[in-house]
This record gives structure tokens, sequence and C-alpha cells, in this order.
């Protein structure tokens, strides 16, 4: 078995989502999304895209490892026009929100909380 302090910063390495350029919005959606900031243990930065007149509701787009939301931006096109506003979220590491020493699931748990937070907010 390896000692600790070898194994200690290879499980943080492991942790650590990789560092990719954050892909743009398509100026399509650009035109219509805000750029905000959703508070939280760790802020995190997302797109609101919002549809012509009142939105039906809200989708959420949460990105896989190494993503980020621009890069599900054309995920939202049906939906905007179906009259559903889309938050596609930079979870931190990823994208605009900008790097993280680590993340992990319950730290994604607690994120997830603050988007819902944010959204009840935004209602």
């Amino acid at each position: 078995m390896l000692p600790a302090f070898v194994l200690d910063p290879l499980f943080r390495r492991v942790l650590r989502p990789p560092l990719r350029k954050p892909r743009a919005l398509p100026p399509d959606l650009a035109a219509r999304a805000e750029d905000v900031t959703i508070p939280g243990p760790r802020p995190m930065k997302a797109w609101h895209v919002k549809p012509e007149g009142v939105p039906r509701g809200t989708a959420v787009f949460v990105h896989g490892w190494s993503s980020d939301g621009g890069r599900m931006a054309p995920l939202t096109r049906p939906l905007l026009r179906a009259g559903i506003a889309c938050l596609l979220v930079d979870l931190p590491g990823h994208g605009r929100t900008g790097p993280t020493e680590a993340y992990h699931a319950a730290y994604m748990v607690e994120d997830l909380r603050a988007v819902a937070d944010h959204l009840d907010g935004v209602r």
C-alpha cells in the first residue's frame, strides 16, 4: 500500500476537473440569454435563456465531467420553441465558473440545491 502523502495528491488530481475553454453560446441564443451567478457554497455561473413571451417553466441543464453549459446550448432550442426557459449551469471547476481544487458528488448535490434555491427566487 502506498503512503497517504503519495495517494492524497493522486486523488486530488483525479477529483479536479480538467480545464477546458468554455464554449460560447450561439449568437441566436446569446441574444436572449442572461448571464447569472448562482450563490451558494461554491458560486456558479449560468446562462438563463428565455423564450419569447412568458415562460411556461424552466429546464435546468447540468453538463457532464469536463464539459460546460455552452456545450449543451443546441439542446435548448426545442424547449425554447415550446415556451420553456433554460438554465445552462457551469458547475464548479467547469466552464465559466472557473477552477476548483476538487469536486465530487456530495458537492454536486449541494450545488444543485443552490440552483433550485436560485430558481425559487426567480419565479
